[in-house]
């Protein structure tokens, strides 16, 4: 909890408030209820609640935020809570560039994979029409061979024939 003295009655309240919940004694009705199933978590809403005053007073971010440093307390709380630190605006810009980072190097890798596939298809390709025009050229010599024999065919039956 800050050292610092509240600014008002209502950040007092809050911070009050505060100090119930994470001792777990909680006077509101609701949090009483939540805290004795072994539930009671320190939200926004929840210390709102035990406050008496409105969540959005300190659940908006930025100048909105009546209470900044009710709300910094409470993130620190909740992501203490989830296992994550509590990350400096800097640092959220930091953490921010270098994930913009992993992500470029990461669509250029995509990118030169679909390269690579393309010049893969566009070999298949070639390899294909390659193929098919040597069996075109195959395809036409047997039918020449064909004739030839036809024509011969021809010949050797006239000539059995003619006997």
């Amino acid at each position: 909890m800050p050292e610092i003295a509240p600014v008002d009655k209502i950040e007092a309240d809050f911070f009050r408030a505060l100090e119930r919940l994470h001792k777990g004694r909680p006077n509101h009705p609701d949090n009483k209820e939540a805290a004795e199933a072994g539930k009671l978590k320190i939200t926004f809403s929840s210390l709102a609640t035990e406050a008496g005053h409105s969540r959005t007073l300190i659940s908006q971010e930025g100048r909105k935020c009546k209470y900044p440093r009710v709300r910094k307390e409470v993130m620190e709380i909740i992501t203490k809570r989830r296992g994550v630190e509590t990350v400096s605006g800097s640092d959220k810009k930091i953490l921010s560039m270098m994930r913009n980072r992993e992500l470029d190097v990461e669509i250029n890798c995509l990118k030169a994979r679909m390269q690579a596939l393309v010049i893969e298809v566009e070999a298949e390709r070639r390899r294909f029409k390659s193929d098919h025009d040597a069996d075109q050229r195959e395809i036409k010599l047997l039918r020449e061979q064909l004739t030839a024999l036809r024509e011969q065919a021809g010949k050797v039956v006239s000539i059995v024939k003619g006997k």
